[in-house]
């Protein structure tokens, strides 16, 4: 909405612009031409030139203007433009009309030279005004494209940070597993230690307990032996 009160303040402006150069023109034609003779008339000539130029140059100033404006407004805005282009148009007339009765077919010659080099220049405006609108609209879309390079750079260079920090945890996440598999592998060699051993003493233990057998068995075998001797 505030956009769009930009451009119809800017449009509402150049029409007053538009209006005030128009009376000062159309009076200088109809009034101050007719009414002047030799340097004095071709000055005002000179005059009403530039300053029908700058007319031109209001309506493609507001022809361009017109096309920043919301669709819904622009079939309004577009019928005063085409009104002001023929009033540029009628008052373009009416000064080669006064152009051309200077000094007679000489000077008709030279004016008419004259108009063709401003109608040449008005569209070399026009076009130079189309392309400088189309190099701003792209100079904002590069900005635009450099600040989403800029925030995608940052967003990458986070990311960096955040994977070098994960790395670094898995890093030592990695090192205490290893340290786990280091310890796991110290007491699974105990462990077997220590079976070994445990199995050593039950064999050496069941080694004692045969003598011990066999001792007793021994004893009663001479004690019974013996007895039956005697």
């Amino acid at each position: 909405m505030l956009f769009r009160c930009h451009m119809t303040d800017s449009f509402t402006q150049f029409e007053r612009e538009f209006g005030t150069l128009t009376a000062d023109l159309i009076r200088r034609i109809s009034s101050e031409i007719p009414n002047a003779t030799g340097d004095v008339r071709r000055g005002l000539i000179r005059r009403a030139q530039q300053e029908l130029r700058e007319v031109q140059e209001l309506v493609t100033s507001m022809d361009l203007e017109l096309r920043e404006i919301v669709a819904s407004e622009r079939t309004k805005y577009k019928n005063r433009v085409t009104s002001y282009k023929a009033e540029a148009e009628r008052i373009e007339r009416d000064l080669r009309k006064a152009e051309i009765s200077v000094d007679g077919g000489m000077a008709a010659r030279d004016e008419l030279l004259r108009h063709d080099e401003l109608t040449t220049s008005l569209d070399q405006r026009q076009a130079y005004a189309s392309s400088t609108q189309r190099i701003s609209r792209t100079s904002e879309k590069l900005v635009e494209g450099q600040r989403m390079l800029q925030e995608t750079t940052e967003m990458g260079a986070n990311v960096m940070v955040e994977l070098d920090r994960q790395g670094k945890v898995i890093e030592g996440a990695s090192n205490k597993v290893h340290d786990v598999d280091s310890s796991l592998a110290r007491s699974m060699r105990l462990l077997k230690s220590m079976s070994r051993r445990l199995v050593q003493n039950k064999v050496l233990l069941f080694g004692i307990i045969f003598v011990l057998i066999g001792i007793i068995f021994l004893a009663l075998f001479f004690k019974f032996f013996y007895n039956s001797d005697s």
